[in-house]
């Protein structure tokens, strides 16, 4: 029996392409699960939904103007999320098996990734970083390496937490790794999940 304030997000901002994505999507996933899906998305994509694709999402909410800085859409998601609990799958995704089973883990904490909390006697490469640099660099002592593409969140505490990542990619690690971004390195949304994934362990 589906829990009432559960659901299912995904994300579409900027491009219609992202949108086309969210649709396929959400179509291999309502194979899979009786929970709602929504999508996440800024007003133009909001229009194109309705328009183009009225059946596809069970809700649209609006991606905050704070969250549209770039690589920070994610941070968004739980201020935008319509239930109490949820699932966010990335629209590049095509479900091929449940996932509700991911809702158990919100039993035990607000937040959970699919990775590995890694520490300074292991170092290995997240999106062209050394992990044990940015540990050192953000001076902590644990590092979350996971992908931001399939979570779980609580949406009241997972608001505090994103606003964390949020205020981290902006003021931590954009400008403390400005060198290596100037070399060519690519700043993901993952980086700062993982500095503040870390501290909070």
């Amino acid at each position: 029996m589906s829990h009432p304030n559960r659901g299912y997000l995904t994300l579409a901002a900027g491009s219609s392409r992202y949108l086309e994505m969210a649709v396929d999507m959400a179509l291999s996933l309502r194979e899979q699960t009786k929970y709602p899906i929504g999508l996440v998305c800024d007003e133009s994509i909001a229009k194109i939904a309705k328009s183009t694709y009225p059946n596809a999402f069970d809700t649209l909410s609006i991606l905050g103007t704070e969250f549209r800085r770039g690589r920070t859409l994610k941070y968004g998601l739980a201020d935008a999320c319509p239930w109490d609990e949820a699932i966010f799958v990335d629209a590049d995704c095509l479900v091929l098996g449940p996932l509700d089973h991911a809702f158990d883990t919100l039993q035990h904490t607000p937040m959970a990734f699919l990775g590995e909390l890694l520490t300074k006697n292991e170092n290995e490469n997240h999106h062209g970083f050394s992990t044990r640099r940015l540990m050192d660099k953000f001076d902590i002592d644990h590092y979350l390496k996971t992908n931001s593409g399939f979570f779980a969140f609580q949406r009241r505490p997972a608001r505090t937490i994103m606003l964390e990542f949020l205020r981290c990619f902006l003021y931590e690690a954009k400008p403390g790794l400005r060198l290596s971004l100037l070399q060519g390195a690519w700043l993901g949304d993952e980086i700062a999940i993982g500095i503040v994934g870390g501290r909070l362990g």
